[in-house]
């Protein structure tokens, strides 16, 4: 503390004899641990927490428009296991293709699923990246046609986000916000065809049934199993070698994601 500073609180203490207010002397106090940098932002020590997120948050479209919406993925700890489910007003928007060869997630339980008549999407997928994923990332790329005017709400729910714990344990997770996407009638466009489902292929492979590895013993083969078998993976725990080769790859993650 500078002479200076010392000096300034000891006179709002005690000048010329005079008692200061309480509120004076504690504004005294906050202001100079601001300027010296001593009073902390109390968001600093706050837990560590996890997001899936829409983006954007609302936009404008026109009939017949075709727009893509991002799901990201923040984390500030180590996570390696995704799921969730998005509806929309099937009304106003319909799925034109849905884009997960460069998600984040390199591996899928459930490969994100569009089901007609519901308006919903599901998904459940995994990252193989060592140590896990920490950062901000896209992990759906997903191009909606406007359809009809009016608002096209998108929401995401049931949302799972896994630790890369060796445990399966949930993140604590941030509230996922709804977007909404305002349509607004064309001069040239008053209807518009719903598209085609994509059938485009991915890098995915399909796997051949085996026997259930329930890693965690809690009765059955779940996401929190997979989340269990990234910490092991290219490991020789004998936990996760399914096939008893001696070593964990591939061949136990087929074994795993096909029982589930």
């Amino acid at each position: 503390m500078s002479y200076y500073s010392y000096m300034r609180i000891k006179l709002l203490i005690s000048s010329q004899g005079n008692i200061v207010p309480l509120t004076l002397i504690a504004s005294a106090i906050i202001g100079f641990l601001t300027i010296t940098g001593l009073y902390l932002n109390p968001l600093a020590n706050s837990p560590a927490k996890t997001s899936m997120q829409i983006d954007p948050k609302n936009k404008t479209v026109s009939v017949g428009e075709v727009f893509t919406v991002q799901v990201l993925v923040e984390s500030t700890i180590p996570v390696n296991v995704f799921s969730g489910l998005i509806t929309f007003n099937e009304s106003v928007l319909a799925i034109a293709s849905i884009d997960y060869n460069t998600s984040i997630a390199d591996l899928w339980a459930k490969e994100p699923w569009y089901s007609h008549g519901h308006g919903t999407i599901t998904f459940a997928g995994g990252t193989t990246r060592s140590g896990g994923f920490t950062g901000n990332e896209s992990l759906l790329s997903i191009k909606f046609t406007a359809l009809s005017s009016g608002d096209g709400k998108i929401s995401l729910e049931n949302v799972k986000i896994l630790q890369h714990d060796g445990l399966g344990t949930d993140a604590p997770l941030y509230e996922s916000i709804d977007s909404i996407f305002t349509v607004i009638p064309t001069s040239t466009n008053n209807e518009t065809d719903k598209p085609k489902q994509s059938n485009k292929q991915t890098n995915v492979t399909v796997l051949t049934k085996s026997p259930n590895p329930d890693i965690n013993q809690d009765g059955e083969v779940s996401i929190s199993d997979l989340s269990v078998f990234m910490l092991y993976l290219t490991s020789n725990n004998p936990l996760a070698d399914f096939n008893n080769d001696g070593k964990v790859n591939t061949a136990d993650l087929s074994i795993l994601l096909n029982s589930m």
